[in-house]
């Protein structure tokens, strides 16, 4: 959902190529990010990672919107 999300302001033509790809990279990598999980020793350790990259791929997305 999150990458259907991201991607819909280069769809509705307000963010360009630049954007969509950023969007989707980020997004690609943070799908494989919870997968990652299912194999981790440390559930908390993993939790704070995943939580990091999310406010990560929020403020990267909003600064790629920015400079468009």
């Amino acid at each position: 959902a999150f990458t259907l999300a991201a991607v819909l302001p280069t769809v509705f033509g307000f963010e360009g190529f630049t954007y969509l790809v950023i969007a989707l990279s980020l997004s690609l990598a943070w799908l494989w990010l919870p997968l990652t999980g299912f194999k981790a020793k440390d559930d908390t350790r993993w939790a704070k990672e995943m939580f990091v990259f999310s406010i990560l791929i929020i403020t990267a997305l909003s600064f790629a919107m920015a400079i468009k």
